[in-house]
């Protein structure tokens, strides 16, 4: 052999182009001259035929390409080195394995925080913006090739359904055109939502917005995602499911864990051995509770592929690949996501079509395709569906539920507003059908689920933890629980006075009743606290009344005509019974009366501050009573001379009944002391290093 050039390796590549019906697989081979730059070329024998391939060789290192049939189990080859002259130089015999078909569905979309990267209403601005370009590319690309047209996903509802009213004709239009032909697409959820706040009602409520679209114009959403989260609501797969949700594509953020790159985590998210390597990207069957199930993919969020000209997807695909490969992925089809920018809240952009269309030219495989959601896992199921596993269980959150104790006051408003709905949609029903005049509220019911949906969402500020920026965007953020609460309360006070007034209240004209309500669906025996004089509702309305000579007039009031009944001046000057009207009997009560404005109770200093002139305002009729399912009770105050007497009186720092007596630390949020008053016996230990109902955060 001619020892100045060598083959020192031959291996094959991804690539594959087609030659008429032939698939001819790119193989590289890297060659060493140490002589000065000359031509030859080579040639291929063995199990494989191949294309012989002149050469330019350069002094020094080089790689070349040679063009081999398409092989589908291993062969064994020989590649010989031929000089100018055509003199063989050198030979090398190998074992070439098949390289997979590779088909890498791309999936463009934008990672969706409500904040984080500006404030809420701008980002919002934001997408109004990107949605228009969207629409711009569909529109250019509609009648190229399937696999390169443009094709978005809008990651989560939000985006869309907060924009719809704002979006230009045109816009709006043509989102739902894009929708409706597949180009574009919109899952299944409101928001990545964080799992830990949302009650039960809220899993399924999640859906209803999006599903809305599928109602009044055909849009098909089978596909749901979840995305920089690194946990999942186990309950959300059935409650998914049970809507006609086929696929769940689940984004965990890599960095929690160990990226590609194998830097360590602070803990994973699964056993890897049982479920899924945590480093690659894989499918399984996610069974819920019920039995029901979704196919789920799992993909890095924050580790995307990204390439925005064919020459960078010429480094991007092939490394990717040979990533799966060396991890043990089995299939020949993968999804993986792209974005426009690494950022959240990044555009989308065309630069995927334009590259995706130059590959396919020069390319069989890998072949790319952009894609959606749906479109890939329509036809991985079909492929694979009945080899996937089956796992069942709750893929538990992490951080983003302590994240909502940055805004403590208004997290636990938000909760509060969650089962206050259910409430109010139960009472602004049967006040619809009870009282004449009374419409149900559907605008404002689906606003309050929807102020309570974003604040539920996973963002908690801005990426700058602080600052003016910060304290907006928590503003914000803390808007949302607070109109969702003042719209709930408008509700339940309006619908339950709508109520009052189908009630046959027997007696004079004067005596005054006090009428309560169970929303539950079962009995129940509950401590009662009413407010003498509770705070008005956001909506004062303008009606048409007569002043006294009959002169058209507008005049307020929170109800339908009047304003709501407040205890009267002698309850505040006089003891009073508290009369059953259906029993007759005495129920014990006991009038609190807020005289700290630090009182944790809620608006105290508020209350506090009103007494100077209604003394109602900071008093609270407490008791307690058997409350019968979805139903009221009434009771008639009546003036006595003699209070009534118990030995148990209630306190603001304590609970206590016969058998315990539970005493609070209010300025700490903690129970002191837990007395068992049977057995004379503390159940707490006061030595323990962090008291019962501390909050403890490990970092």
């Amino acid at each position: 052999w001619n020892e100045t050039m060598k083959i020192l390796s031959a291996q094959p590549t991804v690539f594959f182009v087609r030659e008429g019906d032939a698939l001819m697989n790119r193989v590289c081979v890297k060659l060493e001259n140490a002589d000065a730059p000359t031509t030859g070329h080579l040639t291929l024998m063995g199990e494989v035929a191949g294309k012989s391939a002149a050469l330019t060789i350069p002094a020094g290192e080089s790689t070349h390409d040679i063009y081999v049939d398409d092989f589908r189990h291993d062969v064994s080859v020989a590649m010989q080195l031929h000089d100018a002259a055509g003199k063989v130089v050198d030979e090398l015999k190998a074992t070439f394995a098949p390289v997979r078909h590779w088909e890498v569905s791309l999936l463009q979309y934008s990672h969706h925080d409500l904040g984080y990267t500006d404030l809420p209403s701008h980002v919002l601005e934001e997408f109004e913006e990107n949605l228009d370009e969207m629409v711009e590319f569909c529109r250019e690309t509609e009648h190229w090739d399937e696999d390169s047209k443009f094709r978005g996903v809008i990651e989560q509802g939000w985006s869309l359904m907060l924009n719809a009213d704002k979006l230009p004709e045109e816009t709006l239009t043509g989102v739902l055109h894009y929708l409706q032909t597949g180009q574009l697409e919109i899952t299944a959820l409101w928001g990545n939502q964080t799992a830990g706040l949302c009650s039960h009602e809220e899993q399924f409520r999640l859906m209803y917005p999006q599903f809305a679209l599928t109602r009044e114009y055909g849009i098909h959403i089978d596909t749901a995602m979840h995305n920089d989260i690194p946990g999942f609501s186990w309950g959300l797969i059935s409650a998914m499911a049970s809507a006609g949700v086929k696929y769940l594509a689940l984004g965990l953020p890599g960095w929690y864990f160990g990226g590609w790159d194998g830097e360590t985590g602070h803990h994973g998210p699964w056993d890897e051995s049982q479920v899924q390597d945590i480093r690659m990207p894989g499918p399984w069957w996610w069974e819920g509770p019920d039995g029901q199930r979704v196919l789920t993919w799992y993909n890095f969020h924050g580790h995307e592929m990204s390439f925005l000209s064919f020459n960078e997807a010429m480094g991007e695909v092939p490394t990717w690949l040979g990533r799966l490969t060396n991890s043990g992925y089995e299939y020949d089809e993968v999804c993986m996501t792209v974005r426009g920018g690494h950022r959240d809240n990044a555009p989308l952009v065309m630069n995927y079509a334009h590259a995706v269309r130059e590959w396919n030219n020069k390319w069989a495989y890998p072949r790319l395709i952009n894609s959606t959601n749906s479109q890939f896992f329509t036809t991985f199921e079909a492929k694979h569906g009945d080899t996937i596993k089956t796992l069942r269980g709750e893929l538990s959150n992490t951080d983003y539920t302590l994240a909502a104790a940055c805004t403590p006051r208004e997290t636990a408003i938000d909760l509060a507003t969650h089962e206050q709905l259910m409430t109010a949609e139960k009472f602004a029903t049967l006040a619809s059908l009870k009282k004449d005049g009374y419409d149900f509220p559907h605008k404002m019911i689906d606003e309050a689920w929807e102020k309570t949906f974003c604040y539920d969402l996973h963002c908690w500020g801005m990426a700058s933890i602080g600052g003016p920026s910060h304290d907006g965007c928590f503003s914000e953020k803390g808007g949302f629980a607070y109109k969702a609460s003042a719209i709930v309360q408008d509700v339940i006070f309006k619908a339950s006075n709508a109520l009052c007034d189908q009630i046959a209240y027997e007696g004079d004209a004067d005596d005054t009743f006090l009428t309560v309500f169970n929303p539950l669906g079962m009995a129940r025996s509950e401590v009662v606290r009413a407010g003498m004089a509770d705070f008005a509702p956001c909506g004062t309305r303008m009606f048409w009344t007569n002043h006294a000579d009959g002169t058209p007039c507008h005049s307020a009031s929170v109800l339908d005509g009047r304003w709501p009944n407040y205890a009267p001046q002698w309850m505040l000057d006089n003891e009073f019974d508290l009369v059953d009207v259906d029993t007759g009997k005495v129920i014990p009560h006991q009038v609190m009366v807020i005289t700290d404005p630090l009182t944790p109770q809620p608006w105290a200093a508020e209350r506090v501050g009103i007494a100077v002139v209604g003394g109602a305002a900071q008093r609270d009729i407490v008791f307690i009573d058997e409350l019968p399912a979805l139903g009221y009770k009434t009771y008639k105050c009546v003036k006595t001379d003699t209070a009534f007497a118990t030995s148990e009186p209630a306190q603001d720092n304590i609970i206590e009944n016969a058998f315990y007596r539970v005493t609070f630390d209010l300025s700490a949020g903690k129970v002191l002391s837990i007395l068992d008053k049977a057995m004379d016996r503390e159940l707490l230990d006061a030595d323990a290093p962090h008291g019962f109902g501390d909050l403890v955060v490990r970092t």
